[in-house]
């Protein structure tokens, strides 16, 4: 999932930059994986990771190049899991009010 989002931070940007014609920030990508996060900032277990797939390897060097930062964001925070798993109805609501979405 986050090599999806690193394609299409990296595409905004590309599209952003053609359009103002003026460099553009790394984008933040939040993730509630510390796992990824550590093999995208950092390839100190290859023993263990080099069978990883090509795709982590372009996050890591999306990352390496500063075109995208990767921020850990813990699970109970992470509002788009409101739109990909089934949410007990607390945590729902919470969400819910985070969004700033309310009933009519």
């Amino acid at each position: 999932m986050q090599t999806h989002a690193a394609k299409e931070a990296l595409w905004l940007q590309s599209f952003v930059e053609d359009i103002l014609g003026a460099k553009v920030e790394a984008m933040n990508i939040n993730c509630n994986n510390q796992g990824a996060i550590a093999l995208a900032k950092d390839n100190k277990y290859h023993s263990r990771t080099k069978h990883i797939d090509l795709r982590y390897h372009f996050i890591r060097e999306a990352v390496k190049d500063e075109k995208i930062l990767m921020t850990y964001i813990p699970t109970d925070e992470n509002l788009s899991d409101i739109f990909t798993k089934a949410l007990a109805r607390p945590k729902f609501e919470g969400f819910v009010a985070k969004l700033g979405l309310t009933k009519f």
